[in-house]
């Protein structure tokens, strides 16, 4: 009875949640990963994890855990960018991060609105889930985007459509629904410039 059950389970889940090393290792080809990057600490989970087009550069070291939601969906990290502890990155779309940043701890990335707005539209979406049948086509999503030398504080917040310049820094618990701009600090609920930051003179 409980095996029959964990076949089922398996089927409908797709393939087995847990380390993204140990994803990669299974199958090289299906992501493209620079030398000297550290996954060992990611958790890869969500029904289309075993789809996503993932792209990471050299000497990256990255944690927390990672949800993929519909097939094809894009993680790109540049190189010699960090994720730090208990970062989630919730996706359906695209991520993108550039080189040289710096995720702290409990940051939250996502790149969509998790449900509808209109109930008729979600009021099956816990149901859909347990069976791996969610329909995240009724979902608002935008990519996201954070560009080279960017800092977010720990356990900010970044939501769909938002593009973190370079350079900018997002401070620590702070909710961004809107983009910021190169080279200026942010900080609040919602976010919003503090001030401009001095630009590096050999950029």
């Amino acid at each position: 009875m409980v095996s029959a059950y964990r076949r089922v389970r398996r089927r409908l889940a797709g393939p087995p949640e847990g380390s993204l090393a140990a994803w990669v290792a299974a199958d090289p080809a299906r992501a493209s990963v620079g030398a000297d990057t550290r996954l060992g600490a990611v958790t890869m989970l969500g029904r289309a994890r075993d789809l996503v087009d993932l792209r990471i550069g050299d000497q990256c070291d990255l944690e927390g855990t990672w949800f993929v939601h519909e097939p094809g969906a894009r993680i790109h990290i540049g190189s010699r960018s960090e994720l730090n502890g208990g970062c989630v990155l919730d996706i359906v779309q695209s991520l993108e991060i550039g080189s040289d940043v710096l995720v702290a701890a409990e940051v939250y990335l996502s790149d969509h609105d998790s449900h509808s707005a209109d109930w008729e539209l979600r009021r099956h979406d816990h149901l859909a889930r347990r069976t791996g049948s969610r329909d995240w086509t009724v979902v608002p999503r935008e990519p996201v985007r954070i560009e080279d030398r960017a800092w977010i504080g720990r356990r900010a917040m970044v939501f769909k459509g938002v593009t973190i310049g370079e350079g900018a820094i997002v401070a620590a618990g702070s909710i961004v629904t809107r983009s910021v701009p190169p080279w200026t600090l942010v900080a609040g609920v919602p976010a919003r410039p503090i001030r401009e930051l001095p630009r590096p003179a050999h950029l």
